[in-house]
């Protein structure tokens, strides 16, 4: 009797762990705000449970000057987001990370200039502010292509400094200091910015990644993980009010200071960044070869990387 309820208690203690949910650490690239919209309607909405998945969505400190990169590297990170040109950059020193859903089909990056911009020459010798923590390798290739010499200044928030005149223009996201720009300002015409994407650099942006033992070894919570994210995002486009009290809720426990309307506008701004420029439906597509391919000639010329990025083990 002894051991029968001994066995008992094995098959019943792993029927119970074969139910537990598998834990997942998820760290966006920057802090609590709409740009991860999907990923937090995800979580709040119980689409990562469904799957099996209990996702801990970590956030970065607002004083930090790491980026995500750095956590993944530490091994504190599962599942991730970066932008494309930041990690094949890391990817070429690595060679450790995957792409595994792109989701911006563009990048926001602008020029704020202070000065109207009549001609890119406009810009030569300027003092033009840039984040330290990286991001700028899109404007580098316009300098480059047009023989444009700036004056970088690196901060971490450029916005005081662009303000303040002390610098001369400003790079910024359309989805994030473009709009705290606006709500500064009121107003910048049309001839005080330069949206990189209409000059044709047209690059993809923001993507899901993880590395590349944790996809061999975890390959169908990877798949599970962008399953719930894809439902994640779908749900925000339908339901934006709703999707906007969540990431509210988020921004309230990271403690991050901001208002419910730049949150709207950011939100706006970054699924028209998912939405295709064929279709005009959000289609998280593929990386393209041919775009892939030119992204790896920049980076080689400007000395970011010193040989070509894989295409066929970066890109899942």
């Amino acid at each position: 009797m002894k051991r029968i309820l001994i066995f008992i208690l094995l098959i019943a203690t792993s029927f119970s762990l074969s139910g537990q949910d598998k834990k997942v650490r998820f760290m966006p690239q920057w802090f609590a705000q709409a740009q991860f919209a999907g990923y937090y309607v995800a979580k709040e909405k119980g689409f990562y449970a469904a799957e099996g998945l209990d996702v801990e969505i970590l956030h970065m400190s607002s004083t930090t000057t790491n980026n995500v990169l750095d956590y993944v590297e530490e091994g504190a990170v599962d599942i991730f987001t970066n932008e494309l040109i930041s990690s094949m950059i890391a990817d070429a020193k690595v060679g450790n990370l995957v792409n595994i859903l792109q989701t911006g089909q563009e990048s926001g990056i602008m020029c704020v200039s202070r000065i109207p911009i009549n001609s890119f020459v406009d810009l030569q010798g300027k003092r033009v502010g840039r984040w330290k923590t990286g991001f700028a390798e899109i404007a580098e290739f316009f300098c480059k292509d047009f023989n444009i010499e700036v004056d970088w200044v690196n901060s971490i928030q450029a916005n005081n400094l662009f303000l303040a005149n002390a610098i001369d223009a400003m790079l910024c996201y359309s989805y994030s200091e473009y709009i705290s720009l606006l709500f500064a300002k009121g107003r910048i015409p049309n001839e005080y910015q330069i949206r990189f994407s209409d000059l044709g650099y047209s690059f993809p942006g923001d993507g899901l990644y993880t590395t590349k033992q944790y996809l061999e070894s975890n390959p169908d919570v990877v798949d599970k993980f962008i399953k719930a994210t894809k439902k994640g995002w779908s749900y925000a486009v339908a339901n934006r009010e709703e999707t906007l009290d969540i990431v509210m809720k988020f921004i309230r426990e990271n403690n991050i200071i901001t208002n419910r309307p730049m949150q709207q506008k950011m939100l706006e701004e970054v699924l028209k960044l998912q939405t295709s420029a064929d279709s005009k439906k959000i289609e998280y597509r593929r990386i393209d070869k041919d775009t892939f391919y030119m992204l790896n000639d920049y980076l080689m010329q400007l000395g970011y990387i010193e040989s070509p990025v894989d295409y066929n083990t970066f890109v899942r």
